[in-house]
This record gives C-alpha cells, structure tokens and sequence, in this order.
C-alpha cells in the first residue's frame, strides 16, 4: 500500500480540480494515492478525473451515486477504500505546495505526532491572495473548543496510530472529528509554514454565518454534550475569537 491516502470529495469542481491534482502529482514525495469522490457533479468533474486517471494509476475515481450535499460521505467513502498508513485531505479547488507532504511528514515523524496541520493563504475564486492563517504549534482539546486551528486542506493524520477514523456525518465534519481525536489527550502539531492555498467561495458552506453557527451548536451540545448555557457561550466565544481569521497578513491561531 501507499505512504499516503489523499482523499478528494469532489462536487462542480471542473474548472478547479485539475489544479488541485496537480499539486498532488507534483509534491516530492510520491508514494501516495489520489482517491477523488465525485458528489454527483453535473458538469464535467468526472470527465477531467477520468482523464488523470487514464494517465496515472495512483489516482481512483469513485462516485457517491447520489449526492450526499457535502463533504463528509465522499470522504468517508475514499477512507473506506484506504489502508495506508497516513491520510491526507484535500478539497477539489484547493492545492498544495510540492514539499508540503515532505515537511509534515518529516515533522510528524521527529515528533511522534498522530495529527499535523499547515499554514496556508486564502485565495479568491480568480487565485488573487486576500488573506492567511497561521496555526499554533501545538492544538489540544482545550484550544480547539474556543476555535479550529487544523486547516483540513492542510491536515494529514496517522490512520494507523488513530485506528483508522472516519467523519462524522454533520456540518464542519472536520472540526468535529478533530475535537474527537483530541477529547483523549492527543494533540495536533502545527507547521508554521504556509504550504497550501484555500480558495474561498461566495457560496461555500462557511461563507454562511448563521448556518456555521448552528454547526457548532449542535457539535458543542449534542457532541461534545455541553449544557444548553455553556454551548451558547461557546457559540458566541468562537464567533467573537474568529470572526476575521483568515484575513490579514498575521491571522491568529484563534
């Protein structure tokens, strides 16, 4: 088996996805596979996946065959077909830079981490650079509650190590199954390096405001099984402590 899963839901990304597996193609270490998840597009996603795949044999298509309406069931429909030892997340209108698996996996090595996370620049739907996250070095339960500092397009995991993981099904999935893995003490390492670009949309799911927050209503009540008092006041915290976290030149880890 591979080093490394990529895993790459997938829903109308024509006129992106071609770039995002590019970056992957391109990254210097190659003991990997690509497995994309179409979500059912209905333009030519699976056509342009297709043509990779006819060219490289590392890179799998496989289709939802319905729409699920997000990320979460592509993904766990690639995981489901993976079994090498380290998985790494993609989305289809991002990318990476060529030596960002080498660096994590050095340092996740050096360090004994289970989990690690990158830097990377927010871009528009044209590329143009509007903004930047930094994470902390080190993310734990605790400081993950106030605020997601794992990038999911930066994230790579050890599967092995954390018993091969799969995404809870529920709005930013990611953010909860980070929460999931640290509730035992685990904590995730953070490069300090801005090896990725993640594309924002008018029309992404975290573009909506009132819909991210009952994302984390119901992750912090019905989840992590916090009161009613204490959920609000998390919900309130995360919003005040992110509101502009991807803008500017020195984001925060918060």
């Amino acid at each position: 088996m591979p080093l490394v899963s990529v895993v790459m839901p997938a829903f109308n990304a024509e006129t992106t996805i071609a770039q995002s597996i590019d970056s992957v193609l391109s990254q210097t270490v190659q003991d990997f596979e690509l497995i994309v998840v179409d979500d059912m597009s209905s333009d030519r996603t699976m056509e342009v996946v297709e043509r990779y795949a006819g060219r490289d044999a590392r890179i799998r298509l496989l289709t939802t065959g319905c729409n699920s309406g997000g990320p979460a069931v592509p993904r766990n429909l690639a995981l489901a077909q993976s079994a090498s030892h380290y998985v790494a997340l993609l989305d289809a209108d991002d990318v990476w830079s060529p030596r960002k698996t080498e660096l994590q996996l050095t340092e996740m090595q050096a360090a004994g981490a289970a989990i690690s996370c990158t830097g990377f620049d927010v871009v528009d739907p044209q590329g143009r650079r509007i903004g930047g996250f930094i994470p902390p070095a080190r993310a734990d339960y605790a400081s993950l509650l106030e605020g997601n500092s794992i990038g999911c397009l930066t994230a790579i995991y050890d599967a092995e190590r954390l018993n091969h993981p799969s995404f809870p099904i529920c709005g930013h999935e990611d953010y909860a199954l980070w929460l999931e893995l640290t509730r035992d003490g685990t904590t995730a390492l953070g490069l300090r390096q801005k090896l990725a670009a993640y594309r924002v949309g008018a029309q992404s799911v975290s573009s909506n405001k009132m819909k991210v927050l009952r994302f984390f209503w119901h992750i912090y009540r019905h989840r992590e099984g916090f009161g009613r008092a204490q959920s609000a006041f998390m919900c309130a915290r995360y919003a005040a402590l992110n509101r502009a976290k991807y803008y500017g030149e020195s984001a925060s880890s918060s």
